[in-house]
């Protein structure tokens, strides 16, 4: 969560989930489990064609699974656009600013660059969080079960009691943050039984194949980075399922580039991301430079 408020108030540019492509090795940490195929390490910079450059930098013998040298002609993609994800309880529904902003990109691409652009509705997007929660806790094709957050509190083995820290914490006691004990807490309660894991594993397998079929070689997906223009602090806390918006593409692996689209009047920063289909990240790439271009990219935040 901390890293996407980054994202966001720094207005950067982001290009995630390159599972195969960037090596997990050096991580803090490390994924393990169904972690390491959905957890991946990504460029981000404040300029959309530095992004290509820094994954070639990053990538180990998996960039040869990708077409960054690719010509790419913007005017012959698809283009699908959805507003939001179609209404989870969990998540906060997207502003009205975010939404306008996303249909000027539309309005733009139909009427100046003469792009096909089609709305849709993707049913399952609403189960974002679930799909997010079911591929995070799978077994790994080792069968190693994923590293569990309370593990990672106790520092080598240490025990750690979440409900004890949270009445440390409320006493000014506890050495751990809110963020940190909420998450420990929840852990056990969002980890789904085999039942569920298999429901929404089916669920995840139905969209991507949704997905991967409507964007083919040829198309991309806009949709929403965040419900929300950047938070004020520990509001978050009150929302925290938000980052479902992000994290739903990497449960269904599939390669995302997050590009600003200007400020709104408080001065706080747009944003869109951009999907397509596995090892299509040349095609979001393309998109993210000419959106930068046409709508002012990155702003230093002292200039507003």
């Amino acid at each position: 969560m901390k890293f996407f408020i980054v994202l966001y108030l720094e207005k950067k540019i982001h290009l995630s989930n390159l599972s195969g492509v960037v090596p997990n090795k050096g991580q803090f940490p490390m994924a393990v489990g169904g972690q390491e195929l959905f957890q991946c390490t990504g460029p981000m910079c404040r300029y959309a064609e530095d992004l290509a450059p820094m994954l070639k930098v990053m990538a180990g013998p998996g960039i040869k699974r990708l077409k960054l040298d690719t010509k790419v002609h913007l005017k012959d993609l698809k283009f699908y656009w959805m507003e939001h994800d179609g209404g989870s309880f969990l998540m906060s529904k997207v502003e009205q600013d975010l939404i306008l902003a996303q249909k000027k990109v539309v309005v733009h691409l139909e009427t100046i660059l003469g792009a096909s652009v089609q709305h849709v509705k993707l049913k399952k997007m609403k189960y974002s969080f679930q799909l997010w929660i079911a591929m995070m806790s799978a077994k790994g094709h080792d069968g190693k079960e994923p590293v569990k957050f309370v593990d990672l509190l106790g520092d080598h083995g240490k025990h750690v009691n979440p409900l004890w820290e949270l009445i440390k914490w409320c006493l000014g006691l506890s050495v751990y943050t809110i963020p940190s004990i909420g998450l420990a807490l929840l852990e056990e309660k969002l980890k789904y039984n085999n039942e569920k894991y298999q429901k929404f594993k089916a669920v995840e397998e139905s969209l991507r194949k949704e997905l991967v079929e409507m964007l083919g070689d040829d198309g991309v997906f806009l949709y929403p980075s965040h419900p929300t223009v950047a938070p004020k602090h520990h509001v978050p806390l009150t929302r925290p399922f938000n980052f479902a918006y992000t994290g739903v593409f990497n449960a269904l692996g599939l390669p995302v580039t997050q590009c600003p689209l200007g400020l709104n009047v408080k001065g706080l920063p747009l944003g869109i991301q951009v999907v397509a289909g596995p090892f299509h990240d040349h095609l979001t790439l393309a998109v993210a430079q000419y959106l930068e271009k046409t709508f002012g990219g990155w702003v230093c935040p002292g200039k507003f």
